[in-house]
Protein backbone atom coordinates (compact mmCIF):
# COMPACT_ATOMS: atom_id res chain seq x y z
CA UNK A 1 0.00 0.00 0.00
CA UNK A 2 2.86 2.41 0.82
CA UNK A 3 4.51 1.82 -2.60
CA UNK A 4 1.25 2.73 -4.39
CA UNK A 5 0.96 5.88 -2.29
CA UNK A 6 4.54 6.95 -3.11
CA UNK A 7 3.97 6.18 -6.78
CA UNK A 8 0.82 8.34 -6.80
CA UNK A 9 2.70 11.21 -5.12
CA UNK A 10 5.56 10.92 -7.64
CA UNK A 11 3.16 10.88 -10.60
CA UNK A 12 1.28 13.86 -9.17
CA UNK A 13 4.55 15.81 -8.80
CA UNK A 14 5.62 14.87 -12.35
CA UNK A 15 2.25 15.86 -13.80
CA UNK A 16 2.26 19.13 -11.82
CA UNK A 17 5.82 19.95 -12.97
CA UNK A 18 4.88 19.21 -16.57
CA UNK A 19 1.75 21.37 -16.39
CA UNK A 20 3.67 24.17 -14.66
CA UNK A 21 6.48 23.86 -17.20
CA UNK A 22 4.01 24.09 -20.09
CA UNK A 23 2.34 27.10 -18.52
CA UNK A 24 5.72 28.81 -18.02
CA UNK A 25 6.70 27.90 -21.58
CA UNK A 26 3.44 29.37 -22.93
CA UNK A 27 4.01 32.57 -20.93
CA UNK A 28 7.60 32.81 -22.23
CA UNK A 29 6.45 32.30 -25.83
CA UNK A 30 3.75 34.95 -25.34
CA UNK A 31 6.25 37.41 -23.86
CA UNK A 32 8.78 36.69 -26.62
CA UNK A 33 6.09 37.12 -29.28
CA UNK A 34 5.28 40.56 -27.88
CA UNK A 35 8.99 41.51 -27.86
CA UNK A 36 9.43 40.23 -31.44
CA UNK A 37 6.36 42.13 -32.69
CA UNK A 38 7.47 45.32 -30.94
CA UNK A 39 11.03 44.99 -32.27
CA UNK A 40 9.92 44.45 -35.87
CA UNK A 41 7.43 47.32 -35.62
CA UNK A 42 10.21 49.65 -34.42
CA UNK A 43 12.57 48.36 -37.11
CA UNK A 44 9.91 49.05 -39.73
CA UNK A 45 9.71 52.64 -38.46
CA UNK A 46 13.52 52.94 -38.58
CA UNK A 47 13.72 52.02 -42.28
CA UNK A 48 10.45 53.43 -43.64
CA UNK A 49 12.07 56.80 -44.36
CA UNK A 50 14.51 55.31 -46.87
CA UNK A 51 13.67 56.60 -50.37
CA UNK A 52 11.81 54.42 -52.89
CA UNK A 53 11.79 51.27 -50.82
CA UNK A 54 9.53 48.27 -50.90
CA UNK A 55 8.84 46.66 -47.54
CA UNK A 56 7.32 43.25 -46.91
CA UNK A 57 6.42 41.91 -43.50
CA UNK A 58 5.41 38.35 -42.66
CA UNK A 59 4.70 36.30 -39.52
CA UNK A 60 5.32 32.57 -39.33
CA UNK A 61 8.00 29.93 -39.15
CA UNK A 62 11.12 30.62 -41.20
CA UNK A 63 14.25 28.71 -42.16
CA UNK A 64 17.50 30.58 -41.68
CA UNK A 65 19.45 28.85 -44.44
CA UNK A 66 23.05 29.61 -43.45
CA UNK A 67 22.76 28.04 -40.01
CA UNK A 68 19.90 25.67 -40.89
CA UNK A 69 17.70 26.94 -38.05
CA UNK A 70 13.92 27.22 -37.89
CA UNK A 71 12.56 30.31 -36.19
CA UNK A 72 9.09 31.32 -35.18
CA UNK A 73 8.63 35.05 -35.46
CA UNK A 74 8.54 37.78 -38.06
CA UNK A 75 10.37 38.57 -41.27
CA UNK A 76 10.95 42.07 -42.62
CA UNK A 77 12.13 42.45 -46.22
CA UNK A 78 13.47 45.81 -47.37
CA UNK A 79 14.31 46.39 -51.05
CA UNK A 80 15.46 49.50 -52.79
CA UNK A 81 18.01 51.20 -55.01
CA UNK A 82 21.51 52.21 -53.87
CA UNK A 83 21.35 55.15 -56.30
CA UNK A 84 18.36 56.65 -54.45
CA UNK A 85 20.12 56.71 -51.07
CA UNK A 86 21.90 59.67 -49.55
CA UNK A 87 25.36 59.10 -48.09
CA UNK A 88 24.02 58.68 -44.53
CA UNK A 89 21.24 56.28 -45.56
CA UNK A 90 23.06 52.94 -45.66
CA UNK A 91 20.23 50.48 -44.84
CA UNK A 92 22.62 47.89 -43.38
CA UNK A 93 24.06 50.46 -40.98
CA UNK A 94 20.58 51.71 -40.05
CA UNK A 95 19.45 48.17 -39.19
CA UNK A 96 22.67 47.21 -37.37
CA UNK A 97 22.62 50.45 -35.37
CA UNK A 98 18.97 49.81 -34.55
CA UNK A 99 19.87 46.53 -32.80
CA UNK A 100 22.92 48.08 -31.09
CA UNK A 101 20.81 50.93 -29.70
CA UNK A 102 18.35 48.42 -28.21
CA UNK A 103 21.27 46.60 -26.51
CA UNK A 104 21.11 43.46 -28.62
CA UNK A 105 24.27 41.34 -28.60
CA UNK A 106 26.07 41.25 -31.96
CA UNK A 107 27.02 37.59 -32.44
CA UNK A 108 30.26 38.40 -34.26
CA UNK A 109 31.19 34.74 -34.82
CA UNK A 110 28.42 34.56 -37.44
CA UNK A 111 29.39 37.77 -39.23
CA UNK A 112 30.16 37.53 -42.96
CA UNK A 113 30.65 40.31 -45.48
CA UNK A 114 31.40 40.31 -49.20
CA UNK A 115 31.03 42.57 -52.23
CA UNK A 116 27.64 40.91 -52.89
CA UNK A 117 26.12 41.00 -49.42
CA UNK A 118 26.37 40.67 -45.70
CA UNK A 119 25.17 38.35 -42.93
CA UNK A 120 24.85 39.39 -39.31
CA UNK A 121 23.27 37.88 -36.21
CA UNK A 122 22.00 39.64 -33.09
CA UNK A 123 20.48 38.16 -29.94
CA UNK A 124 18.75 39.33 -26.78
CA UNK A 125 17.26 37.16 -24.03
CA UNK A 126 16.58 34.10 -26.19
CA UNK A 127 15.36 36.06 -29.21
CA UNK A 128 17.46 36.07 -32.37
CA UNK A 129 17.65 38.43 -35.31
CA UNK A 130 19.26 37.30 -38.56
CA UNK A 131 20.12 40.05 -41.04
CA UNK A 132 20.97 39.09 -44.61
CA UNK A 133 21.75 41.71 -47.23
CA UNK A 134 22.02 40.81 -50.92
CA UNK A 135 23.09 42.97 -53.84
CA UNK A 136 25.18 42.86 -57.00
CA UNK A 137 28.71 43.89 -56.08
CA UNK A 138 29.93 43.88 -59.66
CA UNK A 139 32.61 41.83 -61.36
CA UNK A 140 36.19 42.98 -60.79
CA UNK A 141 37.39 40.77 -63.65
CA UNK A 142 35.12 42.48 -66.20
CA UNK A 143 35.39 46.29 -66.34
CA UNK A 144 32.48 46.46 -68.82
CA UNK A 145 30.06 44.77 -66.41
CA UNK A 146 27.49 47.17 -64.98
CA UNK A 147 26.26 46.08 -61.56
CA UNK A 148 22.61 46.36 -60.59
CA UNK A 149 21.90 49.05 -58.00
CA UNK A 150 19.16 47.01 -56.28
CA UNK A 151 19.60 45.79 -52.72
CA UNK A 152 17.47 43.45 -50.66
CA UNK A 153 17.73 43.02 -46.91
CA UNK A 154 15.92 40.27 -45.05
CA UNK A 155 15.64 40.38 -41.27
CA UNK A 156 14.19 37.38 -39.45
CA UNK A 157 13.46 38.03 -35.80
CA UNK A 158 12.26 35.14 -33.68
CA UNK A 159 12.83 32.29 -31.31
CA UNK A 160 14.69 29.21 -32.44
CA UNK A 161 12.51 26.13 -32.63
CA UNK A 162 14.08 22.90 -31.45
Amino acid sequence: MMKKFILIICLTVLIFCNITGDRNKDETISQNTAVIENTVRKLYLAVIELPDIIIGQHKGVFLEESLNLCLQGEMLIVSGSWNELLEDQDPIMIISDFFYQLNWQHEIEYFADSPDGTFQVFSKKGIWAFLRGNWDGGDITDPTYIASDVYQIVVICGIILE
